[in-house]
């Protein structure tokens, strides 16, 4: 083990040799950290896996040395963890992958050095056969990169040589080699792209392509696989003096989140660490859809598993249940609900969907027109777990759920935010998340709790979803779809400066072009010198100094629902609507309504204000509500009219 230096190592022919398991075992369990980084009666197992991983070391094989731990992992997930062994695709109800990559028969090689020949795309014929799935960025330049097209489908079927493909392929097939697994799934080469191909058809089943496969390999930092095995160098603790930081006691034997944090600060805290594949578009749902995944990094290869988390140098795994900020349980508990296991604790589906949404829309696309088509194989799978609940964009669940779904607003003060383009990559309704390319917010935005995001919402809906629907386009594209919700509920004309006068609320815009702002009504000044590029004008302008001029006007707002995260903060959370017209556009299919809308923001009202109303008097049964009393109008004693009608309205 590594402390401090090599002092304590052997160097042979500039190769630094690590200690034997047992001195690394007798080591951490003098200094008090064994129990937090092998479990207990794991020792033997370690020192074996650990020891034979140090004779590649030795001969100066890293790689090899990887192998070793590689198959290790495999065959324990294969014969002791039945719940990584199912088939997402007998659940999912998809097919298997059209194609495949056929590494042929030959003969394995020594370490990860095996390497065939040539290769050849092998059509599946719907056999559920072995394979290995591949997890990747494009490169940006994507004329130097491989791709089944009409032009090269006869010459990639025939054969071609492997020392033509990239470096990432060529690891992930020497490495599928050396596991004994004759397929590979790679989306350049297994799906025929450009005009009159079936990317269309294809892209919607990654649930089954990456659920079913034996094993998905991750290059996260882009890196071959040769410098990966040899990043870490078997270290078992690495860039510190484990005796030095005991008497200098940068932790405490008694606390343990202490000695994770020191772990974390030295470079040992047990987690995979983040690369450039962690913010790519379409590896977010090709992970989340993996039962067992490699990942290749510049620190190391990494393992996961539905039981299991460990790395070349924790070949037995890591230990996570002293800290609460071990990141990997997150994630397990997700894939847990997705692949429909059963848990210690109940997860809700449908907030499960929200969350994912958050996380998924901060993803950067080299194609932005792939951000819907990115995410469908995770909406699949959650369609055979919510049992008939179809989702699309948002939720389509029971009433409540759909109204939950509308609630969403883009943080205004987002450093990830994009900028809203004149003619943006995806046309969709305004009341779906897709409609902004910006990352997303579900959290019940409270005026006095702006921070606060827990798993359980106390929700009170003040409205009926009549119905919910959305079009595409174009069944070969997923740039283009229109869709109407219809509502009934409380209407209502505020006026603005009234309202803020009083505090307790929140406007919050869509970020969209100005135009969209354009007709909000009379006194609106939006003023054409305003750079559409400034973040805070488009995402949270000022009502009074900015949006509006010198004779407010009022607004159109929607009251869709009640609710927070305790009894004591509770907010009314309406949708900001402009009225507009129906588009003389073959497009345009919505349900006839008398009253059409778009969305253009979410007003946020704190629910003790006794000063918004948006419910009809017929419907009203607050006690303490001055628009119940009676006033003199004139020589006659009449009701006093609510702000708020309850209508039917159409948003689109």
């Amino acid at each position: 083990m590594d402390t401090g230096g090599s002092n304590d190592a052997e160097q042979i022919e500039g190769v630094i040799l690590t200690p034997p398991g047992a001195e690394v075992i007798e080591t951490t369990r003098s200094c008090g950290l064994l129990p937090y980084l092998l479990a207990e009666g794991s020792e033997d197992e370690f020192r074996r896996i650990y020891d034979k991983r140090r004779s590649h070391d030795v001969r100066g094989d890293s790689t090899a040395a990887c192998a070793t731990v590689i198959n290790y992992w495999i065959n324990t997930c294969s014969s002791n963890h039945p719940e990584c062994s199912m088939s997402v695709v007998h659940k999912s109800g998809l097919h298997v992958p059209r194609r495949l990559v056929d590494l042929g028969n030959s003969a394995t090689g020594d370490g990860l050095h095996s390497l065939p020949t040539t290769v050849s795309i092998f059509a599946t014929n719907g056999q559920n056969l072995r394979y290995v799935a591949v997890s990747y960025r494009w490169p940006r330049e994507e004329s130097s990169w491989p791709k089944l097209t009409h032009q090269t489908y006869l010459h990639y079927t025939a054969g071609f040589p492997t020392s033509l493909l990239p470096i990432p392929i060529r690891d992930a097939c020497m490495a599928a080699k050396r596991l004994g697994i004759r397929y590979l799934w790679v989306d350049s080469m297994c799906i025929v792209h450009g005009p009159g191909g079936d990317f269309h058809l294809e892209a919607p089943k990654m649930a089954s392509v990456y659920g079913n496969a034996f094993l998905s390999i991750a290059f996260t930092d882009n890196i071959s696989l040769r410098k990966a095995a040899a990043a870490s160098g078997g270290l078992f603790l690495s860039n510190c003096n484990v005796e030095d930081t005991k008497h200098e006691r940068a932790y405490t034997q008694d606390d343990p989140e202490s000695i994770y944090t020191w772990l974390e600060s030295s470079g040992n805290f047990p987690c995979r660490p983040e690369g450039e594949l962690d913010i790519r578009g379409w590896a977010f749902q090709e992970r989340l859809l993996s039962l067992r995944v490699l990942s290749i990094t510049e620190k190391g290869i990494f393992w996961d598993c539905l039981r299991l988390s460990a790395c070349d140098w924790r070949p037995i795994g890591f230990m996570g249940d002293f800290s609460p900020r071990f990141r990997d349980t997150e994630e397990r508990k997700l894939k847990f609900l997705l692949f429909g296991q059963p848990t210690q604790e109940h997860l809700d589906p449908y907030r499960l969907w929200r969350r994912l949404l958050q996380q998924y829309t901060t993803r950067v696309f080299t194609n932005p027109e792939d951000r819907v088509i990115a995410i469908q194989g995770i909406i699949r799978q959650l369609d055979c777990v919510v049992k008939g609940d179809h989702i699309v964009f948002g939720l389509l669940g029971d009433n409540l759920q759909t109204l939950r779904s509308l609630i969403w607003f883009v943080e205004p003060k987002d450093e990830k935010v994009v900028a809203m383009r004149e003619n943006p990559a995806i046309i969709a309704p305004s009341w779906v998340w897709a409609s902004v390319p910006a990352p997303i917010q579900y959290r019940l935005w409270h005026p006095w709790a702006r921070s606060t995001d827990l798993n359980e919402e106390i929700l009170t809906p003040c409205a009926v979803v009549d119905s919910m629907s959305i079009q595409q386009w174009d069944p070969t594209s997923f740039t283009g779809f229109n869709g109407s919700v219809v509502l009934k509920g409380p209407l209502a004309s505020i006026n603005v400066t009234k309202l803020l006068n009083k505090g307790g609320c929140k406007f919050i815009l869509d970020p969209r072009p100005w135009k969209w702002y354009s007709s909000l009504g009379a006194g609106v000044t939006m003023g054409s010198e305003r750079s559409s590029s400034s973040r805070d004008e488009i995402y949270e302008p000022d009502f009074k100094e900015q949006l509006w001029g010198s004779k407010p006007d009022h607004l159109t707002v929607f009251l869709v629902l009640e609710g927070g995260y305790s009894v004591n903060q509770q907010a009314q959370y309406c949708l900001i609507l402009k009225s507009c017209q129906r588009h003389n556009s073959h497009h345009d299919t919505t349900t006839e309504c008398a009253e059409r809308y778009q969305r253009v923001g979410v007003l946020v009202v704190d629910k003790a204000m006794r000063t918004f109303c948006a419910n009809d008097p017929d419907v009203c049964r607050d006690p303490k509500c001055r628009l119940d009393l009676l006033e003199m109008r004139g020589d006659s004693v009449v009701n006093r009219i609510c702000e708020g009608k309850t209508h039917t309205i159409c948003v689109i």
